[in-house]
C-alpha cells in the first residue's frame, strides 16, 4: 500500500470543458470569442497536451490576423510540425461536433481556468510540503517561499 494516498489521484481538469473552448472557437469564431477566451486562458491552462498544441496553433493564427477554421487550423499545426501530437485532423474536426453550444464559451473557459489554477495550487503545496521535511532549510525562507 502507498504511502501517499494522493500519488495516484489524476490532477483537476475537465476535458470536455476543454474541448468545448477550442470546438466553440472554431465553430464560432470571431475576434471576440477569442478575447474573451484569452484573458482567461494560456496554452499551458490546457491540461491535454494535445489540446495545449492546438489552443497555441489558435493563438498563432489569431495574432497573425488569420480567420481560424478547421482548414487554416490544421494548416498551421502541420507548419508547426505537431498536428499529430495534437490529435490529428479528425480528432480536431470533432472537436466542433461534441460541442454543447458555442454561445457558453466564456463559462467552459473558466472550468479550464480554475481546474488550471486547482493544478498549480497543488504543485505549489507540494513543494511547500517537501521543503518544510527538508532540515537544511531555514524555516523564515521556507515561509517567505510560501508566502510568494
Amino acid at each position: 500500500m502507498s504511502n501517499n494516498p494522493l500519488k495516484d489521484r489524476i490532477p483537476p481538469y475537465n476535458e470536455e470543458a476543454e474541448a468545448a473552448v477550442l470546438g466553440a472557437l472554431l465553430l464560432n469564431y470571431s475576434g471576440e470569442a477569442f478575447d474573451i477566451v484569452c484573458q482567461f486562458l494560456r496554452p499551458e491552462d490546457f491540461y491535454r497536451l494535445s489540446h495545449q498544441k492546438i489552443f497555441k496553433a489558435i493563438t498563432a493564427l489569431y495574432e497573425a490576423g488569420t480567420d481560424i477554421d478547421l482548414l487554416t487550423l490544421v494548416d498551421q499545426l502541420k507548419k508547426e510540425g505537431e498536428l499529430e501530437k495534437a490529435g490529428g485532423a479528425a480528432y480536431i474536426s470533432s472537436l466542433t461536433t461534441t460541442i454543447p453550444t458555442s454561445a457558453n464559451i466564456e463559462y467552459y473557459a473558466k472550468i479550464v481556468q480554475d481546474n488550471s489554477i486547482r493544478r498549480l495550487l497543488l504543485h505549489v503545496a507540494d513543494n511547500l510540503n517537501g521543503s518544510a521535511y527538508d532540515d537544511t532549510r531555514d524555516t523564515r525562507e521556507i515561509l517567505e517561499n510560501a508566502e510568494q
